[in-house]
């Protein structure tokens, strides 16, 4: 039989290696966090927004939605998010038993966010004309193949890879015509 001190080193042994790493978790998700901040402020630029922009939180999704798709679809997401939220807190009847129609609707907006950001990601890759194998990449090691978009040869094009038309190219084009006539 142990005796009480043996089993005190194990507990303890055991708690110090759960916070050793606890430890190294937290500081690999803040280097990951840091990285992806940078490359996403590197994307900002790359678009002609300012880079402060990436460090904003949702301000940044929205941004990103804005250069990349149509704002109506951060609007939508962020909506599904919020009630996915609500639902997670109100998921028992008043017995305390889990409601299965919550659970149920839950699941649905959990599908929809996951549907929602595979499409953000193939947006996003279009925009920097990149090809639907880099969203696959983006969608299953998104930090690495942002860096890759950051940091990389990708240049912004615009959203959904077509170059938007700006104001000046139309008004040299009319008034080119009218010279000619």
């Amino acid at each position: 039989m142990a005796s009480n001190s043996s089993i005190a080193g194990i507990e303890a042994l055991f708690v110090g290696g759960m916070v050793a790493l606890l430890a190294i978790t937290i500081f690999i998700c803040l280097v990951v966090g840091i990285l992806k901040l940078i490359a996403l402020y590197r994307l900002f630029e790359k678009a002609g927004e300012k880079g402060w922009k990436a460090i904003i939180p949702i301000y940044n999704s929205y941004v990103l939605t804005r250069l990349t798709w149509d704002t109506k679809y951060f609007w939508i997401s962020l909506g599904v998010s919020l009630c996915s939220s609500l639902i997670i807190q109100t998921n028992t009847d008043i017995s305390g038993n889990p409601n299965s129609l919550a659970a149920f609707i839950e699941l649905s907006f959990w599908i929809f966010t996951i549907i929602m950001n595979i499409f953000y990601c193939i947006k996003i890759a279009k925009s920097y004309g990149k090809s639907e194998g880099f969203a696959i990449g983006l969608i299953f090691l998104n930090t690495i193949f942002i860096c890759i978009l950051a940091f990389g040869k990708a240049a912004y094009i615009g959203p959904e890879g077509v170059k938007p038309k700006s104001a000046k190219s139309t008004t040299k084009k009319t008034t080119t015509k009218s010279a000619k006539k």
